[in-house]
């Protein structure tokens, strides 16, 4: 729901970059409190695969658990400090994204993301588009156990207190990587950030199927839940963590 739109412009050099703003409100679909899950569902340990030396990654006081894959010359991570998380406990989540060639390279936007849904950093809001951030990486936590082939059918768990928020919208051309980083300028800007970060979570909101409801924390269930990252290229990666 778009109520007011803000444009403020950023020259560098003779090129732009245009950030519009504007207010999303919900739209509060039914959403069903996350217990009750099966105790059967098949608990699954991630692989764990060594950071490549010298290239920036985040420090895990436990694991790391973590999944990657490649394409375009960027390497996708996706990383939990933790498999098993008590419960009333919390569970840490990693993203990264890295340029592995040794040479700068550009990776043009095409907004081709796996899965609808996915939260993007530095807010997680998931009421705001995957444009309102300026990072080509989200994550999204179903409580369950999904795979690529089942996942349209579980809904996303809220990472954020649902409302009406300020979501900014960035228009850009692509991503210059730096090279062996996980630094990439948002060009034609010129000041590199980091294609990095985490996010601590230990439970999810409760939305109710009507404006007037008010959002209700709930800590995580026993059971399995799935933690997926996306990039907008395409890449999807699955890990997962038992509560209890």
């Amino acid at each position: 729901m778009r109520n007011r739109a803000v444009a403020s412009l950023l020259v560098v050099g003779v090129s732009l970059i245009v950030v519009t703003g504007f207010l999303v409100a919900p739209l509060y679909p039914p959403q069903q409190l996350p217990n009750g899950i099966d105790s059967t569902a098949t608990s699954k340990t991630p692989s764990t695969f060594a950071t490549t030396t010298g290239i920036p990654s985040v420090s895990w006081p436990q694991g790391p658990y973590s999944a990657m894959t490649t394409k375009n010359h960027l390497r996708l991570e996706l990383m939990l400090n933790a498999s098993k998380v008590p419960l009333g406990g919390s569970v840490q989540i990693g993203m990264n994204l890295t340029n592995l060639l040794t040479s700068q390279s550009f990776v043009p936007r095409v907004y081709e993301w796996p899965i609808v849904g996915l939260s993007l950093p530095p807010y997680f809001i998931s009421e705001c588009p995957t444009s309102s951030s300026p990072y080509p990486i989200g994550i999204a936590v179903f409580a369950g156990y999904y795979v690529f082939a089942n996942v349209s059918s579980g809904s996303p768990l809220y990472l954020a207190q649902p409302g009406t928020y300020y979501c900014s919208s960035y228009s850009f051309d692509g991503y210059t990587f730096m090279p062996s980083s996980n630094k990439a300028i948002l060009t034609p800007s010129a000041t590199p950030q980091v294609i990095q970060s985490t996010k601590v979570i230990s439970g999810t909101w409760f939305v109710g199927p009507s404006p007037t409801y008010t959002p209700k924390f709930v800590q995580f269930a026993p059971g399995t839940y799935t933690v997926i990252e996306g990039d907008e290229w395409g890449d999807i990666l699955f890990l997962y963590f038992d509560v209890g």
